[in-house]
């Protein structure tokens, strides 16, 4: 084993303070880095109590044999746990070529210390990542996890797994998971599984929160569900996913989609209020549109304040847990099955339909143990 020498820890500052920011390119049988600089970098991580970088740049042009974190050691496959850099605005460009496992902007994973993960983005312009895209992902043990203001952008390529905007997980009995602010856009390409703006995971007591996360959608091929925020607590504490937003103005969309999802055990509550769903497309075939949603037995509030804003002329297998629908444009609603059921909801209050100026028509059914209040000054 390699001893450091003060002289190595001295170059780990200088060249901490040199490569700072620093963007690194990797292409199919190059070099990423000087193997002095991997080697001061680590002397200085050993000797600081936070880590020195933040800030790194990969950018992928060829095969990667394993992950790529944009927090990387900054040798490829980039996927060492031992000389991670900081959490914090790391960047991972990838343009062509095949990752064989997942690409994130941040990786961290720690057993008794918070972890925070924010300003971090992905971006895919081309090439094959056959496992998770994710902006963000952190696992703690007994400590919080937190991801915030990271984002993954799609201009195109192929997704083999899901799409992340970020994970977080903890498993700890008292600290939380909190995914908040976090944003996946999508103009082209192929995802094959889940798209999802903030995941937040407790597999212990711990709360579960994802709010403020954001999915924007154009373009290309969806295979699964979208979900604007997901909050899972395993056990008894709460799942939270409330503020998310979808909007969908383009591309295919093969599973469902919900502004907002928790999931608790039957001993958790469950608050799934003020989500977004905006369909703006038209033409459009979609599966069942759910503000909110609530499975595993949790209980509590999936409706109040959740938002359905919709173009005319698409198809909609069912649209539920929607607070107040909007009709962005005249023609026929699409909605074969609108449920007016409140899921949680205090006082059983009614779904509004606000038709704006516009005439909407509206031949499916109408269904659950709600009422209707028909706003605006169009038909209906």
């Amino acid at each position: 084993m390699r001893i450091f020498s003060l002289f190595d820890v001295a170059e780990g500052f200088r060249a901490a303070r040199i490569f700072a920011g620093r963007a690194f390119s990797f292409r199919s049988g190059s070099p990423f880095s000087p193997p002095f600089l991997r080697r001061a970098l680590f002397a200085a991580f050993l000797w600081t109590p936070a880590p020195v970088l933040a800030g790194q740049t990969v950018t992928v042009d060829g095969d990667v044999s394993g992950n790529v974190w944009g927090n990387g050691d900054g040798n490829p496959p980039h996927d060492s746990s031992t000389n991670l850099l900081d959490t914090d605005n790391n960047t991972v460009i990838v343009n062509s070529g095949t990752i064989s496992l997942g690409a994130r902007g941040a990786y961290k994973a720690g057993g008794f210390y918070p972890i925070v993960a924010s300003g971090n983005t992905v971006i895919i312009n081309g090439g094959t990542v056959n496992q998770d895209v994710e902006g963000a992902c952190v696992l703690t043990g007994t400590s919080s996890a937190t991801g915030t203001g990271n984002t993954v952008t799609i201009f195109g390529g192929t997704m083999g797994r899901s799409v992340i905007g970020a994970h977080v997980t903890s498993q700890s009995i008292d600290d939380s998971s909190t995914a908040t602010s976090n944003t996946v856009t999508i103009s082209g390409g192929t995802v094959n599984q889940d798209v999802v703006g903030g995941y937040a995971y407790n597999g212990q007591f711990g709360a579960a929160t994802a709010t403020g996360n954001t999915v924007t959608i154009s373009g290309g091929t969806l295979g699964h569900n979208v979900i604007g925020g997901y909050a899972y607590s395993y056990r008894s504490s709460t799942a939270t996913a409330t503020g998310n937003t979808v909007t969908i103005s383009g591309g295919t969309v093969v599973g469902d989609v919900f502004g907002g999802y928790a999931y608790g055990s039957n001993i958790n509550t469950a608050t799934v209020m003020g989500n977004i769903v905006a369909i703006a497309t038209t033409g459009e075939t979609y599966a069942n549109l759910y503000g909110g949603a609530i499975t595993g037995g949790g209980t509590g509030d999936a409706f109040t304040d959740n938002e359905l804003n919709l173009a005319a002329g698409n198809t909609i297998t069912s649209a539920q847990n929607f607070n107040t629908v909007n009709f962005t444009s005249a023609g026929d609603a699409g909605i074969a099955t609108l449920d007016a059921t409140a899921t949680g909801a205090a006082g059983n209050p009614l779904v509004t339909l606000n038709t704006d100026a516009y005439n909407v028509g509206m031949a499916g059914a109408i269904i659950g143990t709600g009422g209707i209040d028909k706003t605006g000054a169009g038909t209906l």
